[in-house]
């Protein structure tokens, strides 16, 4: 999803402030973070979860000429969160800041959760980066079927390879989240193996090629559950990713014999991205 201006999807916040105000996820965090950059605590504590509007200090950046746009949008029941790209912060790097915006419903008003926005952004960028990274190569599993395999594998390898060099940036504030997610990885890592075995023991007569992929996989699989059970770093993050990425476009490719296990290992996939979805709220 292209990013959005700010200034743009102001124009259609105060459209709706006629009607009643912003009411959506993305209207609330567009108004929110005009309010910021405006300095404006009162609408801040409007837009947010913020109660005591003296708390507020601008984050502790210095917001003239910062150009807010938002990305992906991810509305779960009651709560919700927005990529958010800053330009123009005062971050030491030369690319844009990106962030993320959470939100809660509250008796049926969308807020702008403020601790944990905060949070996001002064102390985990490169945390939320990760998961983003995550969630884009889960969303390349879904969609493989309907693009080419060369072009998906080509865009899997561009997305691990900048998740590593993301990964790579993490310190040592991160080696418990880094254990975190070793830990999620290994349990789908264990849960798809087990599957895949299955499939072979109730298919004995499938091709040999088909069984010969099963089987790649399994392995593949185990060698990576052993490095992450070792070395539970960041890096070992990044290669059981990728490795579990790739195992599922394999996977896509087998025969007919294997179609109903293709929503059971889509299910594996899509549920391990869910836990560590979570686990970015927890930490």
């Amino acid at each position: 999803m292209p990013l959005k201006p700010l200034s743009l999807a102001l124009a259609s916040a105060l459209a709706l402030t006629a009607c009643g105000g912003p009411e959506t996820p993305q209207d609330v965090s567009d108004a929110f973070w005009q309010s910021v950059q405006n300095g404006d605590a009162d609408d801040v504590a409007e837009w947010s979860t913020l109660q005591d509007e003296s708390a507020f200090d601008g984050f502790g950046e210095d917001w003239q000429g910062v150009v807010v746009t938002r990305g992906r949008v991810v509305i779960d029941g009651d709560e919700a969160r927005i990529v958010t790209r800053f330009e123009g912060l005062e971050t030491g790097r030369d690319e844009p800041l990106e962030s993320t915006t959470f939100l809660v419903r509250r008796d049926g008003d969308w807020r702008v959760d403020y601790a944990e926005t905060e949070e996001s952004l002064t102390e985990r960028p490169v945390f939320d980066q990760m998961m983003r990274s995550l969630e884009d190569i889960g969303e390349r599993f879904r969609s493989s079927f309907s693009e080419s395999s060369d072009q998906a594998a080509a865009d899997i390898e561009r997305m691990s390879r900048q998740l590593e060099q993301r990964m790579a940036d993490a310190d040592e504030a991160f080696d418990e989240q880094m254990e975190a997610f070793a830990e999620q990885l290994e349990e789908a890592m264990d849960a798809l193996s087990e599957s895949l075995n299955d499939a072979l023991e109730d298919n004995p007569s499938a091709s040999p090629q088909d069984r010969r992929t099963l089987n790649e996989a399994v392995i593949r699989l185990e060698e990576n559950r052993e490095r992450l059970d070792d070395e539970p770093n960041a890096r070992a993050v990044a290669d059981g990713s990728k490795a579990l990425a790739e195992v599922q476009m394999q996977l896509h490719r087998l025969g007919q014999a294997f179609e109903r296990y293709q929503k059971e290992w889509g299910e594996q996939v899509e549920d391990v991205e869910k836990k560590m979805s979570r686990l970015t709220r927890e930490i």
